[in-house]
């Protein structure tokens, strides 16, 4: 399913099972994503995601072209849902903020009780109303 929500004269179009087009033009921003989570998700695992119907690929458009691809899906947890921003890519750091409060539309009507973003912390300064929650330590083998 591919609807359309319209930002700012901006075209986002949300995906959420069959891609059609808007994966090509996703996937250029999004590989910039991936080191952020350490490599732990390939492109192919990321769409097969979203084709399986567990998340949902946000595509935004300025003048037909792409300028913002996000994934976000749910997860489940025995007290509550949470809405996980997995990966974004914009060309400038103004079009996520404006897709946000969008996708905290999105997760409201989802009934998650919170927005989580799996990312590195420069997303804290930009995200008034985020707050730092935990801290991931890692020691490689």
């Amino acid at each position: 399913m591919i609807g359309a929500k319209y930002i700012e004269d901006r075209a986002y179009l949300v995906a959420n099972g069959e891609l059609g087009h808007l994966w090509e033009d996703a996937a250029q921003l999004l590989w910039r994503s991936l080191k952020y989570s350490d490599y732990k998700w390939t492109m192919d695992a990321i769409r097969a995601r979203i084709e399986d119907q567990k998340a949902f690929l946000w595509v935004g458009y300025d003048e037909n072209q792409p300028i913002l691809a996000a994934v976000t899906w749910v997860e489940y947890f025995p007290a509550s849902m949470r809405y996980v921003i997995a990966f974004c890519g914009a060309e400038d750091l103004r079009y996520p903020q404006e897709l946000f409060p969008h996708a905290e539309e999105h997760a409201r009507a989802l009934d998650c009780g919170a927005i989580e973003i799996h990312g590195r912390g420069g997303w804290l300064k930009a995200l008034p109303g985020f707050e730092r929650i935990s801290t991931t330590v890692r020691k490689k083998l």
